[in-house]
């Protein structure tokens, strides 16, 4: 396996501090900061949740006690796939909020803040090759061994992130899954629905509308029990709007 992470140059307690007019401030929301390594899970293409992506890493910077590092479902920008990728897919992870997101990101690395994890060439190989299970458990590995030596936020879709096997896939495991204990699971919820940008089809991408989610605390920044939805917690983004395609 590849050697995709080095930390010499990471700071510990780093002085970035979560923005008090964009950040949450609820219990919710410094429980969340407080599992330490998670799988956050989402439905891409949302505004919201790369917001609180940024959120939960800015206070992880100041509370963690070990280098942080950033775990995205995309390659780097930097290389061929990262280039094509950007200029080819509208799914929803390649939005304007998305680009935001990586942008702060890059520039929170180049200043020894934190570390980047980008979707190894591995991981796509191993898809092509051998199919998803593969691929996962490719992703898995890549993140069992950051979530043992370091604090890791992994970000990526919501299928990835869950704990437990979706009963409507079960001939594929998770990345997550096989990560177990060793991460908790949260999946950014929009429980009043919304909106998000999606593709029915590799040509045919566009808005997409959200349903309301029923769960027992409806309050906006709330984190609760995610079992009944293959995860360890749900935290509620209340309802989303949707992220629209990154344009160069």
């Amino acid at each position: 396996m590849a050697l995709f992470v080095c930390l010499t140059g990471a700071t510990i307690g780093s002085a970035y501090a979560a923005d008090p007019d964009g950040c949450p401030d609820s219990d919710g929301f410094k429980r969340l900061v407080a599992l330490g390594s998670v799988y956050l899970g989402e439905i891409h293409g949302t505004e919201q949740a790369p917001r609180i992506v940024r959120c939960v890493i800015e206070s992880s910077l100041v509370t963690a006690k070990k280098p942080v590092v950033v775990a995205i479902e995309l390659p780097s920008i930097d290389t061929p796939d990262g280039k094509y990728h950007w200029a080819h897919f509208q799914d929803g992870k390649t939005s304007q909020s998305m680009w935001n997101l990586i942008a702060w990101l890059r520039a929170r690395e180049s200043e020894g803040a934190l570390k980047i994890h980008y979707q190894s060439r591995e991981a796509v190989r191993a898809m092509i090759e051998s199919g998803q299970n593969a691929s996962e458990k490719v992703v898995a590995d890549e993140l069992r061994y950051i979530a043992t030596n370091y604090v890791l936020i992994a970000y990526g879709g919501g299928f990835h992130s869950r704990k437990s096997p979706d009963p409507g896939v079960p001939s594929v495991t998770p990345a997550g899954v096989l990560l177990g204990d060793l991460v908790s699971h949260v999946l950014l919820t929009p429980n009043l629905g919304g909106e998000a940008w999606g593709c029915t089809s590799a040509t045919s991408c566009g808005p997409m509308e959200l349903p309301p989610i029923s769960v027992a605390q409806a309050r906006q920044d709330s984190l609760v029990d995610g079992s009944k939805f293959g995860q360890d917690f749900l935290y509620l983004l209340g309802k989303v709007t949707v992220a629209k395609p990154h344009t160069p």
